[in-house]
């Protein structure tokens, strides 16, 4: 029991293996304890199971700056960030516009490449034109989009993770970092393209901001009119020849529509107390943010034609592994 004991201490001790699969998987006859409890031929087994069971390697590469030299030490740091990298890069495009309320109600364009940092917003639409017989001009631009520019601005997330944590881990550590880098991506656009927390110097206005400059703010609360009255919220935006296609509120709302009541005092805000209720006004759904980027002290509500929102990510995001702050 004693022997078994250093065994798994002396395992532990050794880089860059799953132990746990390790001490189910390695051939240990051939290695030996002395009488004063030195362990020898662990090594060898431990790379002769590598050899039939490749799965007990850990991957990302585990690198230690005590017991190898710089060159390799650089080298396993490089495969990890190259590793990470492709986990992080294929999770980012595919779920932070899902942790993004904003992201999710405006339009995708395509990718912009690692070299574009500004582009033309036509540049990048697709549109149809009919064309009047042989002497018809085609068209190649759209008023709604002439001088508006996509500019790409960098966002960097730090994720600090223990070395402790990193060497003794058994469980998919890139696989449990991935959604909070997400999360956290997805508050930083909310809060700068709503509210203009933060925002890039580059970028234009934030949509509150905007809004308040076009006159299109409404004051008074959360009360019918001031929602779906003749000069309300949704008024602001039919009287530009838009229609709303989403809302974005904060939890507050909820508690707010939930009390409207007409002249009988009777709900105006249908709810069915056995089920999930589908938040919408006048058929438009309702997302509410639950990354902390809604700012209640400058607004309640926003509504607006999100398809006239537009965003494009571009390809280049990079990974990297630093052992110094």
């Amino acid at each position: 029991a004693a022997n078994k004991r250093l065994l798994a201490a002396a395992m532990r001790t050794l880089e860059g293996y799953d132990h746990k699969l390790l001490e189910k998987l390695i051939d240990l006859s051939n290695v030996k304890v002395s009488e004063d409890g030195t362990v020898t031929g662990l090594k060898e087994a431990a790379e002769a199971a590598a050899k039939d069971f490749p799965a007990v390697r850990k991957t990302p590469p585990q690198f230690s700056r005590s017991t190898k030299g710089p060159t390799q030490n650089m080298d396993n740091r490089t495969e990890a960030e190259a590793l990470i990298q492709e986990q992080v890069v294929n999770t980012i495009f595919q779920d932070v516009p899902k942790q993004s309320v904003f992201l999710s109600m405006a339009r995708k364009l395509p990718n912009m490449t690692s070299k574009q940092t500004r582009i033309p917003v036509l540049d990048m639409l697709p549109m149809a034109y009919w064309v009047n017989g042989d002497t018809g001009h085609k068209q190649t631009s759209q008023q709604a989009w002439d001088n508006v520019y996509l500019t790409a601005a960098e966002l960097a997330v730090i994720v600090p993770i223990p070395e402790a944590v990193l060497d003794d881990a058994s469980f998919d550590i890139i696989g449990e970092v991935t959604p909070r880098i997400n999360e956290a991506i997805g508050q930083r656009v909310d809060s700068a393209t709503i509210f203009g927390v933060n925002r890039p110097s580059e970028w234009q206005n934030d949509i509150i901001t905007l809004a308040r400059q076009a006159g299109n703010n409404v004051s008074g609360g959360i009360t019918y009119d001031t929602l779906l009255g003749a000069d309300g919220l949704f008024s602001k935006i039919e009287s530009s020849g838009r229609m709303a296609t989403g809302i974005i509120a904060s939890m507050q709302t909820r508690a707010a529509l939930r009390g409207l009541k007409d002249n009988e005092g009777r709900p105006l805000f249908k709810t069915d107390m056995q089920g999930a209720t589908p938040y919408a006004l006048d058929g438009v759904s309702m997302q509410f943010p639950l990354n902390g980027s809604f700012d209640t002290s400058v607004a309640q509500m926003v509504a607006g034609d999100f398809s006239q929102a537009v965003y494009s990510i571009r390809q280049d995001v990079t990974v990297k592994i630093l052992d110094q702050a």
